[in-house]
C-alpha cells in the first residue's frame, strides 16, 4: 500500500503508539480520577513502575532483533506474537463472559426465589393477621344490654 519496509512499518507504529500513548496521558489521564477510590489518580503508578523496566528491555531486545534479523523473519514472528496474543484476548474473553453469564443467571435465580419468597410471605402474613383478627373477634363478649 504505502510500500514501507517491514523494519520502517514496525519503526512507524512504535512512534504512533508512543505518540498516541503520550497525548492520551496528557490530555486524558493525567488529571482523571480513579472511579472507585477517593483521591486516587485513573493511573496506578506503582504498576507503570514495574511495567516500564520490562517495556525497555523487551525494546532492548528487539531493536538487537531488528537489527541482526531479515524482513521475513521479522514479518513471520510478528505475526506469531500477535496470533498468540489474539487468542489469548480470545480465551480470557471468554472465560470472562462464561464468568459474568453464570453470576447473571445466578442474580435473575436469587431474585425469582426472593419474589416467590415475598409472595408466600405476604400470604402467611395475611393468613396470620386474619386468624389473629378471627380469635380476637371469638375471645371479645359480646356487650350484654338488659
Amino acid at each position: 500500500m504505502l510500500h514501507f519496509s517491514t523494519k520502517e512499518s514496525i519503526a512507524i507504529s512504535s512512534a504512533i503508539v508512543a505518540e498516541s500513548a503520550l497525548l492520551r496521558f496528557v490530555f486524558f489521564s493525567a488529571y482523571g480520577k480513579h472511579p472507585d477510590r477517593d483521591g486516587a489518580t485513573e493511573i496506578d503508578y506503582n504498576l507503570s513502575r514495574a511495567v516500564f523496566p520490562t517495556f525497555l528491555i523487551g525494546s532492548y531486545f528487539g531493536v538487537i532483533l531488528s537489527v541482526s534479523l531479515g524482513e521475513l523473519v521479522l514479518a513471520i514472528l510478528i505475526m506469531a506474537v500477535l496470533t498468540a496474543l489474539s487468542f489469548q484476548t480470545l480465551f480470557k474473553a471468554i472465560a470472562l463472559f462464561k464468568k459474568e453469564s453464570a453470576k447473571l443467571r445466578a442474580d435473575e435465580a436469587g431474585n425469582f426465589i426472593r419474589a416467590e419468597a415475598g409472595t408466600i410471605n405476604a400470604a402467611y402474613n395475611k393468613a396470620i393477621q386474619e386468624a389473629n383478627e378471627s380469635t380476637q373477634a371469638v375471645e371479645q363478649p359480646e356487650d350484654e344490654t338488659s
